[in-house]
């Protein structure tokens, strides 16, 4: 029941903050999917961040066509990215790094999709590299949602695993 209202939690906040006023691209979706990829032992919790941005996507009527499949793919593959890199260990320098290797991987898979399938941008190398430059405010963003959202996930497990100890109450990812 616990990893239950756990999941409804994550997948809340995660809807919530696409549909309440917020800079652009300043959600937790990368950091659920690099949270889950290191919590959730089993390989389906990469679900997670794909059904909180499907439910968002909704009601904010999100990404259509071909694009979507590549957010959504940027996703699966931060919560690879927190499934290998992190399960060694979960230190701070390790979470930073993944945070800015998923916002990376994020800004390069998605803007590639837009330049290469959308027609604001020419098709070639002047196209990709102008989709990059026009997108580089939304990286900004992007880039300090999942610091901050990555940090107070993997703080907040940090603090509440020490909780449990202390009290002797098994605390176990599903």
């Amino acid at each position: 029941m616990r990893n239950l209202s756990f999941l409804i939690s994550i997948i809340l906040l995660g809807v919530l903050s696409r549909l309440l006023p917020h800079p652009a691209n300043f959600t937790p979706i990368g950091a659920i999917a690099l949270f889950s990829g290191f919590y959730f032992k089993n390989k389906n919790y990469a679900l997670l961040p794909l059904i909180t941005m499907a439910l968002s996507d909704l009601l904010i009527s999100g990404y259509y066509g071909i694009v979507m499949f590549y957010v959504y793919g940027s996703f699966l593959l931060t919560f690879l990215l927190g499934r290998l890199f992190l399960q060694s260990s979960s230190s701070y320098n390790r979470i930073l790094i993944s945070s800015l290797s998923g916002s990376l991987l994020f800004f390069a898979v998605t803007n590639f999709a837009v330049a290469f399938h959308g027609t604001m941008y020419t098709k070639d190398l002047t196209g990709l590299l102008t989709s990059y430059w026009a997108a580089l405010p939304f990286f900004r963003n992007t880039l300090l949602g999942d610091i901050f959202y990555n940090f107070t996930f993997f703080s907040s497990l940090k603090f509440t695993t020490t909780l449990l100890k202390t009290q002797k109450i098994p605390s176990k990812g599903a």
